[in-house]
């Protein structure tokens, strides 16, 4: 029966590789709209069939292990929704990266630290994700162990210390990609190119890179000289 259940799962994921994935991608090709394509790319729709084989594991495996004792069934659901929960988050982060690709093609959204957004969405789907795993695996409620991790928010907050810094950063609009900013200490004076989480890269006007952690630019001074640019004029003194 075990044999058989595992059997049935992975007919389940060929079926839905084979047809399912095959019929949406059709539907797709036929709509007018391009976010669609980019959405529903193979990779995101191949990391959500991930899921059917856990999940149908999940599912009938009480059918399965039904004149078996309680502890077998209850450890085998365990690790299956394990597996179903890193099948997902695979999923979101997929679908995530198929968005941000989509929108940082837009003109109107070249200027806006995207990835910054999308790094921290992602960071915070994965750490809910591990809340949840480790709840199941220690047979605790979530809510009850995202309380008692509040008292190490002291300890969390120095680990996450440049990325809170990175979404700070981004939240204030300090700076954002295309703004020509100076950081002397950093021998940084250029054109920001790219603004993460962790890293704000400069092209200075020699052509060369310059890496400026995101705490530095929040806990210290830069100019940027973006204003000037934008008003049409230049002061020179």
């Amino acid at each position: 029966m075990l044999a058989l259940l595992v059997a049935a799962a992975f007919l389940a994921d060929a079926v839905c590789r084979c047809f399912l994935l095959k019929a949406v991608a059709h539907l797709v090709k036929r709509t007018k709209a391009t976010w669609d394509d980019v959405v529903f790319d193979h990779k995101v729709m191949v990391r959500l069939s991930r899921m059917v084989v856990p999940v149908v594991i999940y599912c009938f495996v009480p059918v399965v292990f039904a004149d078996t004792n309680g502890s077998t069934v209850d450890f085998v659901r365990r690790i299956s929704f394990v597996f179903i929960v890193l099948a997902f988050l695979a999923f979101v982060h997929a679908f995530l990266r198929a968005v941000y690709s989509v929108y940082s093609d837009k003109e109107a959204f070249r200027d806006r630290p995207l990835k910054s957004l999308l790094q921290t969405l992602q960071v915070v789907a994965w750490f809910v994700g591990g809340i949840i795993i480790l709840s199941e695996l220690i047979d605790k409620d979530p809510v009850s162990l995202l309380a008692g991790l509040g008292a190490s928010a002291a300890v969390l907050m120095l680990i996450f210390k440049d990325t809170i810094m990175g979404v700070q950063l981004s939240a204030n609009d300090m700076l954002k990609v295309g703004d020509w900013i100076k950081v002397p200490k950093y021998d940084a004076d250029g054109v920001v190119t790219e603004v993460t989480l962790n890293t704000v890269k400069v092209r200075n006007w020699d052509n060369t890179v310059t890496t400026v952690p995101p705490y530095v630019l929040v806990s210290d001074s830069f100019q940027n000289w973006n204003a000037m640019r934008e008003s049409g004029g230049r002061r020179i003194k």
